[in-house]
């Protein structure tokens, strides 16, 4: 007698196999976006370091990026004396707003934010306000690392930036659960 059709011990295989196949595409992908996500928020940091620097060149006037937690904010020296004042310096509003984000009370424009939220962790080496002085300087070596100690397996391309006196590089770390400075920090070249 010839019978067409699959078996069920046939059909359970085939689902299991395409199971495994499956979950072990899952997990890889979920390390790849991750892995990519700290690329992107380090590359946004290095872009926002290096606009702050040409701001500064370009206004002729010394600027501050004051790191918190998780966050960065940018000043301008209003009052001309070198050092960040955070009463009398003015704040910018550089950023876009989210829209889940209520708006910023200290921005004129309602679609504008002067904080810049990172979605991880943050770690500095050095002091935590980076100054940048009319000929766009930075006053001294810093580095700002994006910590992903939980998710350890990831190895991003990128996940430091440091700055010395002339230069804003962009880097990993040689050893992600090490400090963040200079010496860690291997800048791509």
């Amino acid at each position: 007698m010839n019978r067409s059709g699959f078996s069920l011990l046939e059909v359970l295989t085939a689902v299991a196999i395409a199971g495994i196949i499956a979950g072990l595409g899952t997990v890889s992908f979920v390390g790849w976006r991750a892995k990519h996500e700290i690329d992107n928020e380090i590359r946004q940091a290095y872009v926002d370091l290096m606009n702050v620097r040409m701001m500064a060149v370009g206004k002729n006037m010394a600027h501050f990026v004051s790191l918190g937690a998780n966050q960065m904010r940018v000043y301008q020296d209003s009052n001309g004396n070198g050092t960040l004042n955070t009463a009398s310096d003015g704040i910018l509003c550089l950023w876009d707003k989210p829209t889940a984000q209520v708006a910023d009370g200290l921005c004129p424009n309602s679609q504008s934010t002067s904080v810049k939220n990172f979605p991880r962790p943050v770690r500095w080496g050095g002091d935590s306000t980076i100054r940048f002085d009319s000929r766009g300087l930075s006053a001294g070596d810093q580095t700002v690392c994006i910590d992903y100690s939980l998710t350890p397996q990831t190895s991003p391309s990128y996940d430091c930036v440091d700055l010395s006196r002339t230069r804003v590089s962009v880097g990993k770390l040689a050893d992600p659960l090490g400090a963040c400075n200079s010496a860690n920090c291997q800048t791509k070249k």
